[in-house]
């Protein structure tokens, strides 16, 4: 989980410091997508 957290922290800079850059938005947003794949988002 600790990795997790300083990976979910890097993408959280990312974004802040390219806020209006669309690509940068996309790229982020498969990389976050990757990431949770494995996660379940509620386990019943």
């Amino acid at each position: 989980k600790e990795n997790d957290m300083t990976t979910i922290a890097g993408l959280i800079s990312e974004v802040v410091d390219n806020i209006k850059d669309e690509n940068v938005l996309l790229s982020v947003r498969k990389k976050v997508n990757e990431l949770m794949e494995g996660h379940a988002l509620f386990n019943y």
